[in-house]
């Protein structure tokens, strides 16, 4: 295209799109995703219960070496011959420990993946529903943001997380309306 026909179509483009009426200026906000993650309530309530978990599992772990250090006093006692015989329960005991210590460890990463990106796919329908509620061109997340000028930008973290709370006290009191045989 010769560069007098693209200016002629600039030189009549210009003017539409600068004075149009239907040009409107994009409505841009954020959301300070960990924060909303942070304030919500299911979030809370998972962390909680693992942290449940986790007390119960290291008191069981506290008795296993209790019983460890036990026999571990009693070997110390015993004739050779004795010592022997109670020395494969020892070493048993210990790789009992250890690996109860990883597959609880293990367990506790795998159940907080799965709460977090639960509450993940979540968080990010409610911000696209208050996108789409409130007429919104873009939704960033604050911590991707290197500088940002809030100025002239609306913050919808309280929004948030109020929905995605709201949304939570919904679904908990339909699981406690619901019989146990069908959960």
């Amino acid at each position: 295209m010769p560069v007098r026909s693209l200016i002629m179509i600039l030189a009549l483009a210009l003017p539409v799109w600068a004075f149009g009426s239907d040009v409107k200026a994009p409505k841009i906000a954020y959301v300070d995703t960990e924060t909303a993650l942070n304030n919500s309530k299911e979030y809370k309530d998972c962390s909680l219960a693992l942290l449940d978990i986790q007390d119960e599992k290291e008191e069981e772990l506290r008795k296993m070496t209790s019983e460890i250090d036990a026999l571990g006093d009693k070997l110390k006692i015993l004739s050779d011959a004795k010592r022997q015989q109670e020395e494969a329960n020892y070493q048993a005991l210990i790789a009992r420990a250890s690996r109860f210590a990883e597959d609880t460890d293990k367990s506790l990463r795998e159940q907080r993946s799965v709460d977090l990106n639960r509450i993940a796919n979540k968080l990010k329908a409610v911000i696209e529903d208050i996108g789409k509620d409130g007429k919104y061109t873009l939704i960033i997340d604050l911590k991707a943001i290197v500088y940002l000028d809030r100025s002239e930008m609306k913050d919808l973290t309280d929004d948030v997380v109020l929905k995605l709370n709201e949304a939570y006290a919904k679904e908990k009191e339909r699981l406690l309306k619901t019989p146990n045989r069908v959960k």
